[in-house]
């Protein structure tokens, strides 16, 4: 089935690192959240604010097939990051995750390392290394590529193990800007990393084509149930409108 770009816009920019994922030879997810606003006046369960309600949709999607893989409905009130273990409760050994930097918790991390799992994830900037390697690149537009360790107290205790970090240039809307991401994967190349959170936008044209195919943006009911269901019913459509 064809997919108009007026239904669709965004929908050619899945395929844009399609042959880079399969490459890998691995299972790769993201995961992310989106907010969908609701009137105040009409719903007391998802109170996000003073002034302001709103639901939350927690989701994992298989970024080779770009399939959602889970998903969780929600008020608002809840941080991305408490999701997580549900989101990714699922991978297994070898799984790739990517992810902002809403999701980045040590415990969290360390835990995806026992299993197996590899993780790319934006670096937050009250994250404190010690840096113990500078590995050698050749690509002009990668930084740095360094081997670190938690330094801060309580942070090594959570996170023991070696991360790797890596400062590039990465091009977004047309300019560049410098990001700094960390992976506990210390054997593929510092472009592969830089591709791989490039990857992990799929989640979020995903989130955009949902809302604009289904127009979420006006409920039939406000309680509880009515927007769930109205948000799985806008999924499987949109699901359906693009395969």
């Amino acid at each position: 089935m064809t997919v108009p770009s007026s239904i669709c816009p965004s929908f050619t920019q899945y395929a844009k690192h399609s042959g880079f994922i399969f490459r890998l030879k691995r299972d790769i997810f993201a995961i992310d959240s989106t907010t969908l606003k609701l009137s105040l006046e009409s719903i007391d369960w998802a109170r996000h604010r003073r002034k302001k309600a709103a639901a939350k949709t927690h989701m994992s999607i298989n970024v080779g097939n770009r399939l959602p893989t889970f998903a969780v409905v929600e008020d608002a009130a809840h941080h991305d990051s408490t999701r997580a273990d549900a989101l990714c409760a699922g991978l297994k050994d070898g799984d790739v995750l990517l992810a902002g930097r809403a999701y980045v918790d040590l415990a969290f991390l360390f835990g995806l390392t026992r299993r197996g799992v590899f993780f790319v994830l934006r670096e937050k900037k009250s994250m404190v290394f010690e840096v113990l390697e500078e590995r050698p690149h050749k690509d002009p537009r990668i930084r740095s590529d360094q081997t670190v360790r938690m330094s801060r107290k309580g942070s090594d205790e959570k996170h023991p193990e070696t991360l790797r970090r890596v400062t590039a240039i990465v091009e977004v809307d047309g300019k560049d800007m410098e990001m700094t991401f960390i992976t506990n994967n210390f054997a593929w190349s510092p472009r592969t990393v830089v591709e791989l959170y490039r990857a992990r936008w799929a989640i979020e044209i995903f989130f955009k084509e949902l809302k604009q195919t289904c127009q979420i943006r006006g409920f039939v009911g406000y309680n509880e149930n009515a927007v769930k269901w109205q948000v799985w019913t806008g999924m499987l459509v949109h699901l359906l409108l693009r395969f």
